[in-house]
């Protein structure tokens, strides 16, 4: 493998579908659910440190309702905002991968929420587009990126680090092989990479 050339840089855009995409679901009430957990945690833990024993469980009762309606409004905006499509594009190379939002209205949603989150004293609103304006270019390199897992079916590819899925590649159905094909290839290289750092003997 170290032999061979490096693969050819791979770019692609894609309309990626959002209410009838079912990775995009379920990341969302993954990422819903697991927000709903620390929550509680938290409060039951605050209840608990202030003898409020029955804290965590009112907080229960309130994000029951509260994370569900956010989930609905979520995907309310995926609707009627960004018209259940998100333009992506994404650049495969040697180093790693990319993914660029490139739809204008995400970019001005997640400005905006910054500018009226900070306005109105709402730290929740501000953060939550800062966020996701950081999330608008992603890259990760291929030594941090240990598995994929592929759906040919759905022309989608997972990336995972060491414990998680960090992130999907949605191609279309004449970027799938390819794309799969130079994945397969690069992550052989940089668990190559990673190998070659971990031998490297400590400096005293």
């Amino acid at each position: 493998m170290n032999n061979q050339q490096p693969p050819p840089e791979l770019r692609w855009e894609h309309n990626v579908a959002l209410l009838t995409n079912r990775f995009i679901l379920f990341d969302l009430f993954k990422i819903m659910g697991i927000t709903y957990v620390l929550i509680v945690v938290l409060f039951s833990l605050l209840g608990l440190l202030s003898g409020e024993m029955e804290l965590g469980w009112q907080m229960a009762q309130v994000f029951a309702v509260v994370v569900p309606a956010v989930t609905l409004g979520l995907m309310f905006i995926m609707l009627v905002f960004y018209v259940n499509r998100m333009p992506i594009r994404y650049t495969l190379n040697s180093k790693g991968v990319t993914s660029e939002i490139l739809g204008k209205r995400s970019r001005w949603a997640n400005r905006t929420g910054i500018v009226l989150g900070l306005l109105s004293g709402n730290p929740t609103v501000a953060g939550a587009s800062l966020l996701a304006k950081s999330r608008e270019t992603t890259f990760y390199r291929w030594r941090d990126l240990h598995k994929a897992a592929y759906y040919p079916a759905a022309h989608t590819i997972t990336l995972f680090n060491g414990w998680r899925s960090v992130a999907r590649l949605h191609c279309t159905p004449e970027h799938y092989p390819e794309v799969a094909s130079t994945v397969r290839e690069c992550l052989l290289t940089g668990a190559a990479d990673r190998d070659k750092t971990n031998s490297k003997p400590a400096r005293a």
